[in-house]
């Protein structure tokens, strides 16, 4: 029986062997010997940020600092600081500020991969729309670089 492969499976494939290809030679065989949960974390960010940049970079722009949505780089929150919070933006939107509802558009795991890419730019700070909602000071197992992706 043939495989089915879809054609973003093969341009998350490509995208990754081109950004491999590009590093340099150390590059690439530090990467040969990370351990395999950082490679998935990687691509998991990959692939979010792909989806990101194609349903939510109109209004975040694609690295996050806000245009029309606010800037997601910043420890401010409009709808709060947790994982749980930003699932639910993420899944049920902000219809009132035009944000759609997710969940009724993309599917469950590219939502998820969304999520993940999001998360990641918290405490980035770039400059970019004024900060809005309530800042959240990170505590110490929430540095950006580290955090639970």
């Amino acid at each position: 029986m043939p495989s089915v492969v879809s054609r973003n499976s093969i341009s998350i494939v490509a995208l990754a062997f081109v950004l491999f290809q590009g590093a340099a030679p150390s590059a690439r065989l530090s990467a040969a010997e990370d351990d395999p949960s950082a490679s998935y974390r990687r691509m998991v960010l990959m692939k979010g940020a792909w989806l990101f940049d194609r349903n939510c970079a109109f209004c975040h722009e694609k690295d996050g600092r806000g245009a029309v949505g606010p800037n997601l780089t910043d420890w401010y929150f409009l709808h709060g600081p947790t994982k749980d919070d930003l699932h639910r933006v993420v899944q049920e939107g902000v219809p009132e500020k035009g944000m759609p509802t997710w969940k009724t558009i993309l599917k469950p795991t590219d939502l998820r991969l969304i999520e993940h890419y999001v998360w990641s730019l918290r405490g980035k700070e770039i400059k970019g729309k004024a900060p809005e909602g309530e800042k959240h000071e990170p505590e110490e197992e929430e540095n950006p670089s580290v955090a639970s992706q």
